[in-house]
């Protein structure tokens, strides 16, 4: 697949091999300068592909085709599993810093954080429901 800028005759093929790798590497500082840890930072960046492997298998159960929304999309969904992942290690070393075990902490972490999760991946579903209804 092709897009080509008409206006300056610059192939995204070009520049999106430039723009990506810094794109991640920026977030990666900003979620080092957020949680003072390289391998907290590393963590919530491995799991991006995950999130985006997930939004393509259920683009593949509701037989639905790949699009410039649906990637917006999937785009935003990223985003808001990123900010669950940060809410989760922050209150995980939170506990930690309380004197509880690892295996407590996680356990109690997710217990604890479960629902606000689902909440926002329910809201996230609503809204690109929504979008993709109108």
């Amino acid at each position: 697949m092709s897009f080509r800028n008409t206006k300056l005759g610059i192939s995204t093929n070009v520049r999106l091999p430039i723009i990506v790798p810094l794109t991640i590497c920026f977030v990666l500082v900003l979620l080092y300068t957020a949680l003072n840890s390289i391998p907290y930072a590393a963590l919530i960046i491995a799991n991006a592909p995950f999130m985006s492997i997930g939004g393509l298998a259920v683009l593949l159960i509701s037989r639905q085709y790949l699009s410039m929304p649906s990637v917006i999309e999937s785009v935003a969904l990223i985003g808001v599993a990123m900010l669950n992942d940060i809410a989760l290690v922050s209150f995980n070393n939170e506990l930690r810093g309380k004197g509880t075990s690892v295996s407590d902490a996680a356990r109690n972490g997710a217990g604890l954080r479960l629902r606000p999760v689902i909440y926002d991946w329910t809201q996230s579903c609503r809204v690109t429901t929504e979008e993709g209804v109108s």
